[in-house]
């Protein structure tokens, strides 16, 4: 049922209850105490000062230790490079022919000397060709003495012997003929019987000049053309001779340097080809250590320079040999080429990283100062704190800085500090810019 009050009855104008009104009266002392307080302090803040403030002391300088910063136009930045080691001579050792391999000598992993034999391959068919051009050899320097010789005495008495057998019938042919010719004068024989005398003398004289010929040629003895032929016979079957014997020497197969076998390619039994790789020789007792180094490096080595490496934990002397002729497109650096002592590279192989530390002159103008020195700036940025001012009354200026190189406790710096300016060396973290400092 309705009461007939409007709901819209103010707030003030309702009727209260008890623990309404004791609400209220706690809301109107709250407000009560708090405006009495605040008027009290505002009252002693708008007091003169005691006489006791004005005699109070200033707060006592801050001690501060300082370098005074100096000014350099280069230094010396170590960088360290790495690279590999290699073996100065490193064959694939191979045979010059073709044939089967008999014996390999060695295996992998063991170690050579130069001109130490490793393989061989089947002769046979080369003693047997040797065999055969030895004896044609043979029979051709028989003949080519026989030539150098000359006929024998006893045959050049038996030409002799001989011409004058047909000179003696070449005159009983001329006489036939002589008696012949007079009796046809006299019609006392036929013109056959002269002509048969005529030709019988005719024959007997070119028997005889045939037979002096031949007794020439003998007393003169052999032609020089015909030794000289022989000769050439003999030069050809030793050089045949000569050629199955490189045969036989590339039939054995010879370690060219002092190493070590890095790779076993074939086994015995198989024909191999010319060209054909057997074993693998690396040399072990010259090693280079190559190392990618950029030109200014480069230029600050001179020739016959040590220089240590450190390969693993074992540090090295090397000394600079030569420079590639080529950059290397991946690191845009030089090889430069270090070589190892004997006794060095004793304890080394060929394949382990080897590193060089190297000191490299930098330009560049700016000042040392101590790593605590810096205090973090704006924006990224470094700041050191300068003590300005005179003795008796020294205070502290914030000055941005930039990094140019770290180096263990101190840092190369560049900024808006000058030569002889005294930089707080330590415990930045207690001062401020414009704080009292005292220099110690």
């Amino acid at each position: 049922m309705s009461t007939g009050k409007s709901v819209t009855e103010p707030f003030f104008d309702r009727t209260l209850t008890s623990r309404q009104i004791l609400t209220r009266r706690r809301i109107i002392a709250l407000l009560v105490i708090v405006g009495a307080a605040a008027a009290g302090l505002f009252t002693l803040m708008s007091l003169p000062d005691s006489p006791s403030a004005e005699a109070a002391d200033p707060p006592p300088p801050l001690p501060v230790q300082v370098v005074v910063a100096e000014s350099v136009g280069s230094f010396a930045q170590t960088r360290h490079y790495t690279g590999t080691l290699v073996a100065r001579r490193t064959s694939d050792v191979s045979f010059e022919r073709a044939a089967k391999v008999t014996a390999v000598l060695v295996d992998e992993g063991d170690g050579v000397k130069a001109g130490e034999e490793l393989a061989r391959l089947d002769t046979r068919r080369l003693d047997t060709r040797h065999d055969v051009l030895q004896a044609q050899r043979a029979a051709a320097a028989a003949q080519l003495a026989e030539l150098v010789a000359g006929p024998r005495a006893e045959t050049i008495a038996a030409a002799r012997a001989q011409v004058s057998e047909l000179q003696a019938q070449l005159e009983l042919s001329e006489r036939t003929w002589k008696r012949t010719s007079e009796l046809q004068s006299r019609n006392s024989t036929s013109e056959q019987s002269v002509d048969n005398a005529r030709l019988s003398m005719d024959a007997a004289r070119a028997r005889l000049a045939r037979a002096r010929e031949t007794l020439r040629e003998l007393e003169a003895g052999t032609r020089d053309e015909q030794i000289g032929a022989q000769q050439a016979m003999v030069a050809q079957l030793d050089a045949r001779l000569a050629d199955i014997e490189l045969d036989r020497q590339d039939s054995v197969l010879t370690a060219p340097f002092t190493g070590r076998v890095s790779m076993r390619y074939i086994d015995e039994g198989v024909v191999a080809s010319p060209g054909q790789p057997v074993l693998k020789i690396v040399e072990t007792a010259a090693i280079e250590a190559r190392i990618g180094l950029p030109d200014e490096s480069i230029e600050n080595l001179q020739s016959d320079d040590s220089v240590a490496i450190l390969i693993g934990e074992q540090t090295v002397r090397a000394t600079f040999s030569r420079v590639l002729p080529e950059v290397d497109l991946r690191t845009r650096t030089q090889i430069a080429v270090f070589e190892l002592t004997a006794a060095e590279a004793a304890g080394v192989v060929p394949g382990q990283v080897a590193r060089i530390t190297m000191n490299d002159t930098v330009q560049a103008e700016g000042y040392w100062l101590p790593t605590a020195a810096l205090s973090p700036g704006q924006r990224g940025l470094w700041s050191v704190y300068v003590v300005v001012g005179r003795d008796g009354y020294e205070t502290i200026e914030s000055r941005p800085v930039e990094v140019l190189h770290t180096e263990g406790e101190r840092v190369l710096v560049r900024g808006t500090i000058q030569s002889k300016d005294r930089v707080v060396s330590g415990g930045v973290q207690r001062i401020v810019p414009g704080q009292r400092v005292m220099v110690q």
